[in-house]
């Protein structure tokens, strides 16, 4: 766990710091909280697909935990960026 500090968010959980930790594994709750959609948005993109890449920690199984890279959810917000409001994308 993270040391305790003044920085921690009032839930206990740490604030993201993806300068600091860039290999950071990031849980889908952090990655909702980074992007500012919901975690059930992400899971149910796992399963029917349009989500960022992710990682399961044990492949062998349908119960593994799942993370993110930052990388990737940088990569995947960027590929949905679009210009000049027409909707196409950039």
């Amino acid at each position: 766990m993270y040391p305790r500090s003044s920085s921690f968010r009032a839930s206990g959980t740490a604030p993201l710091r993806p300068l600091a930790h860039p290999e950071k594994l990031l849980t889908t709750k952090e990655v909702a909280t980074f992007t500012g959609l919901s975690a059930s948005f992400f899971n149910k993109r796992r399963i029917y697909g349009g989500g960022p890449k992710f990682l399961r920690l044990n492949a062998n199984s349908k119960v593994g935990a799942i993370r993110y890279r930052l990388p990737d959810i940088l990569d995947w917000l960027a590929a949905g960026e679009c210009k000049n409001g027409s909707g196409d994308h950039a």
